[in-house]
């Protein structure tokens, strides 16, 4: 804690307090603001010293805690915390200004994948609803609903992130790059560029910081001292106590003004959505007509099966005439005019008020025929489709699949960039006669359709936090779990799953640390021990690992 924060004083909180209350009123609007970071690193604890600022007094609004040995999350569900969840109606004063609305999520893990992307982007864009699960929400990977939702729901407006505050925690051994790159590469991607800011934990706990943490820190994400806090939170090593504690909520509060400050702006592109529409579909009606009886021919005398498309092609006939003879009633000098004029000016104040009832006639009806000939279009590729796969079917039989042939060696996988060279060093401990392949797996996409030549695979997971080895179903990103059960479903090659710089399992006298939960709690790890295939190591193997892995190697390639 530096020397300026311990001098605060009560009457401090009270000025600071009064300018952040200035700036809640002259708000535009109530702004959205994301919580973001790793787990363990602080963001509850955080949040809900931020709303014991605003309130004036502590309750614990965001849970907090972690399960270290089991690898679980407290915060499981993105939860929105607006006013009227952390705010007392009959003891703050101005509670009807547009207070902050906070988003507390989950914690992510340091990857940069597609899968946390994804959710990134989407959280950014308001595409879920409170209570989401996020990573059931990677799992079922619905692009298109993910997509329709922004339109869809009647808040997306107001669930879009106006800020985003990314926590870390000033003891980390280890920066999060890749979070932070893929944090960065979504909130400022040109579409819709939201400022982001940056909080430090454990600021009490000066003697466990890296010097240099800080700076790393800042620069990662482009901070500069406005947008950047090193702070303390209520449930650290400062119990929430009856009175304000004006060392923990000054620089808070302090911070608070600049993250509310109305001059930072979320540049947006604002396209002409209905212009764009018109200008792409701004044909003649005539010629959309003529395009769509063409197709409808086409595919109709290149099938076999022509009952079916008769009877399709009598309905999408029957259907165009209705809509053609329900325009040229209300409409007849204007059959050439381009279908997007004719939507565009059918939405318009143009007409005069006793049109309204031509108006809807005419926008109907050239909407309808228009969905009618998409909507038929769509059936008849879908159909045609099916039955060239259907072909393929009926043929395949005759076609030669052959397997892969398979490699005696031994491909040594790593996911981070910084520890291949100590992964390698440590598989060529027990691989002497064998060839060895480095894979490194960093960044990759569809990671689970990766296959190997190789007839065993020694995966290295380095030491985290949560002592996370294969990630769980509570977990967003499952990049190494994804990888190894990948593998195992190919079935050509064996799998040896080795934790390693676990400082518990050094000079171990069997295969791993029984106190290391994730390996009991994760199906495949659970498969994988029953095996035999699942080692603990700190920086080398044991003379007991060693010979067990000899043995398998030895079974595998000999």
């Amino acid at each position: 804690m530096d020397e300026q924060s311990m001098e605060n004083s009560e009457s401090d909180l009270n000025l600071e307090l009064e300018t952040l209350r200035k700036r809640v009123i002259k708000a535009q609007k109530p702004l959205t603001i994301a919580i973001i970071g790793q787990h363990g690193c602080g963001k509850s604890s955080f949040l809900n010293t931020v709303m014991a600022v605003l309130r004036g007094e502590y309750h614990e609004n965001a849970l907090v805690g972690n399960f270290e040995d089991e690898g679980e999350h407290v915060t499981r569900r993105l939860t929105r915390y607006p006013k009227t969840r952390y705010l007392d109606e009959s003891s703050v004063e101005d509670f009807t200004q547009k207070w902050p609305t906070f988003v507390d999520m989950m914690g992510f893990q340091n990857a940069g994948d597609e899968g946390v992307r994804k959710i990134l982007d989407s959280i950014i864009n308001g595409c879920f609803k409170d209570g989401t699960k996020l990573n059931t929400s990677l799992r079922n990977k619905r692009d298109v609903v993910d997509f329709l939702q922004q339109f869809y729901y009647g808040e997306e407006i107001s669930r879009k992130v106006d800020r985003i505050i990314f926590v870390a925690s000033a003891i980390s051994k280890e920066l999060p790059c890749e979070l932070i790159r893929a944090l960065v590469s979504q909130a400022m991607d040109g579409r819709r560029d939201v400022p982001i800011f940056g909080v430090l934990t454990h600021a009490d706990k000066a003697e466990e910081r890296d010097p240099d943490f800080e700076e790393k820190f800042k620069r990662s994400l482009g901070l500069n001292d406005q947008r950047f806090l090193l702070c303390s939170n209520y449930c650290d090593n400062i119990p929430p106590q009856e009175n304000r504690v004006p060392r923990v909520e000054v620089p808070i509060a302090r911070f608070l003004q600049q993250v509310l400050n109305p001059s930072r702006h979320v540049f947006q592109e604002k396209p002409d959505f209905v212009e764009y529409v018109r200008r792409l579909i701004n044909v003649p009606l005539k010629v959309v007509l003529e395009y769509a009886l063409f197709l409808l021919f086409f595919f109709l005398f290149t099938m076999k099966d022509f009952l079916p498309f008769l009877f399709i092609l009598v309905l999408t006939m029957l259907l165009t005439k209705f809509s053609l003879m329900l325009s040229l009633h209300f409409w007849p000098e204007n059959l050439n005019l381009g279908v997007g004029t004719m939507l565009r000016d059918a939405r318009s104040n143009d007409f005069k008020q006793d049109s309204i009832f031509m108006k809807a006639c005419v926008f109907s009806s050239s909407t309808g025929m228009l969905v009618c000939i998409i909507a038929v279009e769509v059936l008849l590729f879908l159909l045609w489709c099916g039955k060239g796969k259907s072909k393929n079917r009926q043929k395949s039989p005759e076609l030669d699949i052959s397997e892969p042939v398979m490699e005696n060696s031994v491909a040594v996988v790593s996911f981070s960039e910084r520890n291949k060279d100590l992964h390698l060093k440590i598989a060529r401990s027990v691989i002497s006669s064998f060839e060895i392949y480095q894979v490194y797996l960093g960044g990759m996409t569809n990671i689970s359709t990766i296959g190997l030549p190789s007839k065993v695979c020694l995966v290295f997971v380095d030491k985290n936090e949560r002592n996370i080895i294969l990630e769980t179903d509570v977990d967003v990103s499952r990049t190494r779990a994804s990888f190894v059960e990948g593998q195992i479903k190919k079935g050509r090659t064996q799998v040896i799953v080795i934790y390693c710089q676990h400082a518990g399992s050094h000079n171990m006298t069997r295969l791993y640390d029984r106190s290391l939960g994730n390996i009991n709690k994760q199906e495949t790890l659970r498969q994988l021990q029953r095996q035999n295939r699942v080692l603990s190591i700190d920086t080398e193997f044991s003379d007991y690992q060693s010979n067990h892995l000899k043995t398998i190697l030895n079974e595998a390639l000999c």
